[in-house]
């Protein structure tokens, strides 16, 4: 009988903790841990291995991807989850504190909730907040009994990555770099391939982090064994995610030998990137836009001003007839694409005015300002409005 008792106690205790997870977690951020993904910027490729912490992301992941590093949002058929808490029980006369064992190599529930907490306090620019939740969720995995196991290996490696990307946001490229590397070595260590597309993306982030410390030397042979790798694959397989990391690595590569004023380099870099991109993507496609459109600064820069005019006309084509068609087909109940869109709308026309000045062209130059200007007040950017104002003025000021 008492054996009985208990047994039924246990079973009311799963289901009160399965409520008191529910309660907890309602209202939350989904938090859909997958493989490290990189970060997403303007002009930066977006590719369909993973849907990318960021908020911008160009290419979802096909249903049929695999994931090697799903974690939380996993179903499972186990009956018993565990609970981590103490619960304080009456029965009859009778009142003890029961704490279930962990009897399981699933991942805390704690950790699942700190990073729903971290993902909030990104989004708020509370990168302390985030960067703490992170710590200890990473205290909590190494602090289980099943910290060697296969899922809490794979969870290690997740929280790493975006801590890594906390700290790109953050601008610190030291703690970046050293958690990237961490990022690798726990990849490595669980069995995947060095020139597995996470290791590439993850490399990538690692020559961007050297680059952005000036490291040149390092930088260079980074983006160069990415874009070497992601080739070796697009021989092996040609797939459209294949392809989507070459496009990224090379238009990575573009930017940081633009960025030292290597500029035939990047030309040739970007030129390649933006053939891949129509090859992954179509011509008619925003990514497209957005490489064709950096294409176009690089030969800006390198004295090629009729080629990159014409780059930039067209990626702003582009952009105006993404417009269009989200308007007429209802795409645009998503205000998010909408407004990256017309952000990148807002950059094109300021690229085109910098390229039409650089010309001698003054007329298009402030043709081109004012519908810079435009597309910026639309978006309520001041920071966006503010740097094309000051370029505006500025060049009224060098003609008089």
């Amino acid at each position: 009988i008492i054996c009985l008792a208990m047994a039924v106690l246990k079973r009311l205790l799963l289901q009160l903790s399965a409520a008191s997870r529910r309660l907890s977690t309602a209202g939350e951020a989904p938090t859909n841990l997958h493989r490290p993904s990189t970060g997403a910027c303007c002009g930066s490729w977006k590719t369909s291995l993973s849907p990318s912490s960021s908020s911008s992301t160009l290419s979802e992941a096909p249903a049929s991807s695999p994931s090697l590093l799903v974690l939380l949002d996993r179903t499972t058929n186990r009956r018993q989850r565990n609970c981590r808490r103490y619960y304080l029980l009456y029965a009859g006369l009778l009142g003890f504190i029961w704490k279930e064992e962990e009897d399981s190599d699933e991942v805390p529930h704690s950790v699942k909730r700190l990073l729903h907490r971290a993902q909030w306090c990104s989004g708020d620019l509370d990168y302390r907040g985030a960067e703490q939740c992170y710590h200890d969720a990473l205290a909590a995995l190494a602090s289980s009994k099943h910290s060697k196991a296969r899922t809490h290996t794979e969870a290690r490696a997740v929280v790493l990555d975006k801590l890594a990307n906390l700290y790109l946001s953050w601008g610190r490229m030291e703690e970046a770099e050293a958690n990237l590397k961490e990022t690798m070595k726990a990849l490595v260590q669980h069995g995947v391939d060095q020139e597995d597309s996470m290791m590439v993306e993850l490399s990538l982030k690692l020559a961007k982090v050297y680059s952005n410390l000036h490291r040149n030397d390092l930088a260079v042979t980074g983006f160069e064994w990415c874009v070497d790798a992601s080739r070796r694959k697009c021989d092996a397989e040609k797939t459209e995610n294949n392809l989507a990391t070459l496009g990224m690595c090379l238009h990575a590569k573009g930017q940081h030998h633009l960025s030292v004023g290597d500029y035939q380099v990047a030309c040739l870099a970007m030129q390649e990137a933006l053939d891949t991109a129509k090859q992954t993507f179509g011509e008619q496609h925003l990514q497209v836009a957005v490489v064709g459109n950096d294409l176009a600064t690089a030969m800006d820069a390198a004295g090629r001003f009729a080629e990159a005019e014409k780059l930039v006309q067209g990626s702003i084509s582009t952009a105006l007839l993404l417009q269009l068609s989200s308007s007429t087909t209802g795409a645009d109940r998503d205000p998010e694409t909408r407004e990256r869109t017309r952000e990148y709308l807002a950059m094109f026309y300021y690229n085109l005015a910098m390229i039409a000045s650089h010309k001698g062209d003054h007329s298009a130059a402030f043709d081109a300002f004012e519908k810079a200007v435009t597309v910026a007040k639309e978006l309520l950017d001041n920071s966006l409005l503010k740097m094309i104002q000051d370029s505006f003025q500025k060049i009224k000021n060098q003609r008089q």
